[in-house]
């Protein structure tokens, strides 16, 4: 075509990061006017390829971030399933500062709802058996029956149903040397805040079965502030687990309620940290179930939530008594 050239220029590469070829930025032919000079050809020749090499690195960086994002996101995914859909039986320790509890906790998926029973080792005998949206508390030795509600998080290995493509947006996931945990081979994931509204996470999960096999809450200084994890750890498949469990003769014992309703909060606004959501509103009475000494009064419980980080608000009337009190940090938590 008389009059006519083409000059081959790099266009700018979607959102998708494709490449036409492996290392080479796609290309787009253009005509120019009757002796016109091609853009590039008015360069140094290694100012040209500087161009293709800057546009590829770019690419190549960017792909290990997106892979290593669809990567937490289905092991997250993973252990989500496996806590709900395995049998499961183990010693599972929790540390908070000084303090540290042992528990067995037993999971069996007999239901649509499944089934999970939890028995402090240490302290008085009682233990918790929850169904679905039914949680009962046994004391034993205080021969009393403590009928609560879930909060709407899920206590570990469980993990929040909130999708993690949500959760991950609010942090940024980084795959660990492989470890060992309660005998099993183990994934380590580390999740770090991309603000400094939440705790930073390391998460241990079952090479085999993807089930969350210890959590670690660390602080912005790298500091581990709590950590859930299993020191025994027994899994089959659904079903497999062939567990015995009789509800105690709870016949001359008291009943208690944790809960009274859902909490009206008209009049209340909360302003909650990105990423945050509100999961439950309740009114509850405190004294139980840990205790029936204490003196029980109610208060609103409000519960929100990231899909990792978790957070109560407990709000209740004022009191001149209860106000003389100074505030004490337990942990994690003001109180």
């Amino acid at each position: 075509m008389t009059g006519v050239q083409t000059c081959a220029l790099p266009i700018s590469v979607t959102g998708t990061g494709r490449l036409d070829r492996v290392g080479e930025p796609r290309l787009e032919r253009r005509r120019l006017p009757t002796g016109a000079a091609c853009p590039l050809e008015q360069r140094d020749p290694r100012t040209v390829r500087r161009v293709g090499l800057e546009r590829t690195t770019q690419l190549v960086a960017h792909r290990p971030r997106v892979g290593r994002r669809r990567q937490a996101q289905r092991q997250l995914e993973r252990a989500r399933d496996a806590a709900r859909r395995l049998d499961y039986t183990g010693i599972v320790m929790h540390q908070q500062g000084p303090q540290s509890d042992n528990y067995r906790i037993t999971h069996q998926d007999d239901t649509t709802e499944g089934m999970v029973r939890m028995e402090p080792l240490e302290g008085p005998p009682r233990h918790m058996l929850q169904q679905g949206r039914q949680l009962t508390w046994y004391l034993t030795q205080e021969r009393i029956v403590v009928h609560d509600e879930p909060t709407g998080t899920r206590g570990f290995p469980a993990l929040s149903f909130i999708s993690s493509r949500e959760l991950l947006a609010h942090y940024r996931p980084r795959s660990l040397t492989p470890d060992r945990v309660a005998g099993r081979q183990a994934e380590v994931l580390q999740l770090q805040p991309v603000d400094g509204l939440r705790y930073g996470y390391r998460l241990w999960f079952d090479a085999a079965t993807g089930l969350l096999l210890r959590a670690q809450s660390i602080s912005e200084t790298g500091q581990v502030v709590a950590q859930t994890s299993f020191s025994q750890l027994s899994v089959w498949p659904a079903g497999g687990g062939k567990f015995r469990w009789r509800e105690p003769d709870v016949r001359g014992w008291k009943t208690e309620y944790a809960v009274k309703g859902k909490a009206d909060l008209s009049g209340w606004s909360f302003r909650l940290p990105e990423g945050f959501s509100r999961i439950a509103a309740l009114r509850r009475n405190t004294g139980t179930p840990h205790s029936a000494e204490e003196g029980s009064r109610e208060l609103v419980q409000i519960v929100c939530s990231d899909g990792l980080a978790g957070m109560s608000i407990f709000i209740e009337p004022w009191s001149e008594a209860r106000s003389a009190q100074p505030v004490q940090q337990i942990g994690r938590a003001h109180v």
